[in-house]
């Protein structure tokens, strides 16, 4: 820091400003003295092309450290501020609308594919309990079949007097 006029031993307040433009991959580091910020050519003390992502893991913790020498010193951070762009993390136009489509899709088959499980299970059922029927009927085990006009000459046209 010697060659940009400042030093740190001499009591006096530093800021100092750590710019990484992530679309150029360069990093500035620019020093002032005091609260006097201002960005020129004679703050900038290291200008380098850099592509972190090269050197950094995707999370970071950031710390702060500092060393002017031999002797014991007390060197302070006393605010400091980090911004960063956020990472454009929108999904594609066309996995938007496939992920609801394939969902409602996949729904759908679901749903007609235990409606027919039902029905089979139904319509099995019901030839079991037809034939059983019929089985029955056909054997002389179960009820007879009249024809309905066999039953109106048996019971006089159902005749209250031919009642049980």
């Amino acid at each position: 820091l010697n060659n940009s006029g400042i030093r740190i031993a001499s009591g006096s307040d530093i800021t100092v400003m750590i710019i990484f433009d992530g679309a150029s991959k360069v990093m500035n580091v620019s020093v002032f003295t005091g609260n006097r910020i201002s960005i020129n050519a004679n703050s900038t003390i290291m200008s380098q092309s850099i592509d972190l992502s090269q050197h950094l893991p995707s999370e970071v913790y950031v710390g702060f450290s500092a060393s002017t020498g031999m002797g014991s010193e007390l060197n302070c951070v006393r605010s400091w501020y980090f911004n960063g762009d956020d990472m454009d993390e929108t999904q594609p136009l066309w996995f938007v609308i496939f992920i609801p489509i394939m969902s409602l899709v996949l729904l759908v088959c679901v749903v007609s594919a235990g409606y027919l499980c039902w029905r089979v299970k139904f319509k099995a059922k019901q030839a079991k309990d037809d034939d059983f029927s019929m089985q029955g009927i056909e054997t002389g085990l179960g009820p007879k079949k009249f024809k309905l006009k066999d039953l109106k000459v048996a019971t006089s046209n159902f005749n209250a007097k031919n009642e049980l």
